[in-house]
C-alpha cells in the first residue's frame, strides 16, 4: 500500500482488517517504506528500504520521519546501506586479541553487562554460583584452558556438596557465563555445554531448595531473636522445619498439654499435623497467652524475612541467594538424618529418612482409606527428630537456642 509517510500518518496508522503485518511505501520516494506489526499487546513500526528486496534499517519513533528519509535518498544516490554497521571484528579476531581472560576476570563484567535484566532471584543465583566456593581451582584458570571434563569433575563435587539440582543450576550460570564470554571476545567455545551433571535428581514432591551452611543459620537463628513476634514464629517455623505460614498463624486453641496441632484447613496436605512440643518449646511458649485467635502479630512474614535479610547482610552474613522460609525447611530435611541421636535410633539411612518426612509431612490420606489420617500415630518417633534438630541448633548457637518473649494477644 502507497501513502504519504508523515509523522501524523504513523502515529495512527495499523495494519488493514486480518492482517498482522503490512509495508506501507512512501508516494514520494518509492523506496523509502516502514513494516506495521501488530501483536497482542503493542504496534511496531520498521523503516525498510527497497521495494524489491525490503530491509530494515530503524524502527519508528527512534528513528524520525526525516532521518529515515535522509537515509534512503543517500542509498538512491550512493547504494550506501542504510542500515548500522556491525561495530565488532569477526570472533575469531576477538579470541585471538584476548587469550589473557580468566575466568574470575570474566565475572564482574558478566554480573555488570548482563545482570541489568535479570530479575533479583537469578541475579543472586548467579552472583553465588559463579564462585570459587563453587567451582574452585576453576575459578583461577583461563577460560580456553577449561575442558568439557574439568566441568563434569566440578559439577560432581557441587553434587556432593550441595545437591544434584544445584549443580544443574551451577552448569546453567557457566553456560550464561560462556555464552556472555564468547559474544566479547574472551573464549573459543562453551565447555559446559557437554558437561554431564550426574545423581539422582529429586523425586516429585521432595523438597527443592538449598541446604543452609551451619555458621549461616546459627547467626541467622540468633539475628531473628530481635525481631519481635516475626523472629519468633521464625525460630518455632526453624525447630519443627515447618512453613512460616503454619507458625504466623498458630492460634491458642492449636495448643493441647505439650502437642501442637495444626489443623487440616492450616496444612499443606489436608490432614490435621500433630507436632510434640519439646522442653525447648515448651520454654519458647511458657508465657505466651493461650487464647483464641493467632498468638503472633505479623503483617507481612515476607517482607519482614527480606529485612532480616538486609540486616544479616549489613552484618557481613553472606545470604545472597537463599530464601529465608523455603530453605530453612530443607536444610531441616537434609541435615537431620545424618544426626547421631537419629542414627542411634534407626541405624538405616532409608529409615531416618523416611521418620523425617514422617515428622514434618504427613501425608495426605488416601481416597479408599476408611479409617482415615491418625494425627497422633508416631508421636514418640516425631518427639525423637525434633529434640535432635533442637541439639543441633543449640550446638550451633552456643546454648542460646530460643529466646522467646510473650506474645500478648489483644
Amino acid at each position: 500500500m502507497h501513502a504519504n509517510l508523515t509523522t501524523a500518518f504513523l502515529e495512527t496508522v495499523v495494519p488493514t482488517a486480518r492482517k498482522e503485518r503490512e509495508y506501507f511505501w512512501d508516494k514520494e520516494l518509492a523506496a523509502l517504506g516502514v513494516l506495521v506489526r501488530t501483536g497482542k499487546r503493542r504496534t511496531t513500526k520498521r523503516w525498510v528500504v527497497d521495494s524489491a528486496a525490503p530491509r530494515q534499517f530503524g524502527t519508528y519513533p527512534e528513528m524520525t520521519v526525516a532521518a529515515a528519509r535522509a537515509k534512503v535518498e543517500e542509498w538512491v544516490k550512493t547504494g550506501a546501506d542504510p542500515r548500522p554497521a556491525p561495530a565488532e571484528t569477526s570472533r575469531k579476531a576477538k579470541v585471538e586479541d584476548a587469550r589473557g581472560a580468566l575466568f574470575k576476570d570474566v565475572v564482574p563484567g558478566f554480573h555488570s553487562d548482563e545482570g541489568p535484566r535479570w530479575a533479583d532471584k537469578t541475579k543472586q543465583g548467579h552472583c553465588r554460583r559463579l564462585s570459587a566456593a563453587y567451582f574452585g581451582e576453576l575459578y583461577h584458570k583461563h577460560l580456553n584452558e577449561i575442558g568439557t571434563g574439568d566441568v563434569t569433575e566440578q559439577l560432581k563435587t557441587i553434587v556432593a556438596e550441595h545437591s544434584y539440582n544445584e549443580a544443574r543450576y551451577a552448569k546453567w550460570s557457566l553456560m550464561e557465563l560462556y555464552a556472555y564470554a564468547i559474544a566479547h571476545g574472551l573464549a573459543k567455545y562453551n565447555p559446559a555445554a557437554g558437561a554431564k551433571v550426574y545423581g539422582k535428581p529429586e523425586a516429585a514432591g521432595e523438597s527443592k531448595g538449598q541446604v543452609i551452611p551451619p555458621k549461616i543459620l546459627g547467626e541467622w537463628w540468633l539475628a531473628a531473636a530481635d525481631e519481635g513476634d516475626y523472629g519468633r514464629a521464625l525460630h518455632l517455623a526453624i525447630l519443627y522445619g515447618g512453613r512460616i505460614s503454619e507458625a504466623t498463624d498458630m492460634t491458642g486453641s492449636e495448643l493441647e498439654g505439650d502437642i501442637w496441632t495444626i489443623p487440616a484447613e492450616r496444612y499443606k496436605t489436608d490432614v490435621d499435623h500433630s507436632l510434640p512440643l519439646t522442653k525447648m518449646a515448651l520454654d519458647a511458649l511458657a508465657g505466651v497467652t493461650r487464647e483464641t485467635g493467632r498468638l503472633f502479630r505479623i503483617s507481612n512474614p515476607r517482607r519482614s524475612g527480606r529485612k532480616l535479610m538486609a540486616r544479616l547482610k549489613a552484618k557481613g552474613t553472606d545470604v545472597s541467594g537463599f530464601r529465608p522460609h523455603h530453605d530453612f525447611r530443607h536444610t531441616f530435611r537434609t541435615v537431620a538424618v545424618n544426626l547421631p541421636e537419629l542414627k542411634a535410633a534407626w541405624p538405616s539411612l532409608e529409615e531416618r529418612q523416611m521418620m523425617v518426612d514422617l515428622a514434618i509431612h504427613p501425608k495426605k490420606k488416601a481416597k479408599h482409606d476408611r479409617h482415615g489420617y491418625d494425627k497422633n500415630k508416631h508421636l514418640a518417633e516425631k518427639r525423637i527428630v525434633f529434640e535432635a534438630w533442637a541439639n543441633y541448633l543449640s550446638r550451633l548457637t552456643g546454648g542460646n537456642v530460643v529466646e522467646l518473649r510473650a506474645a500478648v494477644m489483644a
